[in-house]
């Protein structure tokens, strides 16, 4: 898992760029300060919130709860990720070259910073 080294408490947009299997979301600073990190994986914790790609297509994590959220077929050049922190909502999207393609929405009363994450799989989407 690589982690942004800055925890965020307002309204975020990022993207990142997909080449292969991946989970991209948020870990909340509770898991970041615990030792347990090197055993990590996002979205099977009450701690992270996740989007990932793989074979399968796209799918949303959160404590072990999966929702599969695209029949779109698998191929994206692009993901994003919407977080608007003070309103307690954290959004997936597909991106593509004219338009955002809502994949998911949480809604979750965020108590503490939370970090961007990426977690790199073996297989590629």
């Amino acid at each position: 898992v690589v982690l942004c080294s800055q925890g965020l408490t307002r309204r975020h947009y990022w993207e990142v760029e997909v080449s292969g299997s991946l989970s991209i979301g948020v870990i909340q600073e509770e898991a970041r300060k615990k030792d347990t990190m090197s055993d990590f994986t996002m979205g099977h914790n009450k701690d992270s919130w996740c989007l990932v790609c793989s074979d399968d297509g796209f799918h949303v994590l959160h404590h072990d709860d999966r929702v599969n959220v695209s029949s779109l077929g698998r191929r994206t050049s692009r993901l994003g990720v919407y977080l608007d922190r003070p309103a307690g909502s954290l959004s997936f999207y597909r991106v593509s070259s004219d338009s955002l393609i809502h994949l998911h929405t949480y809604t979750v009363a965020f108590n503490h910073p939370l970090y961007p994450a990426v977690e790199l799989k073996a297989r590629s989407c």
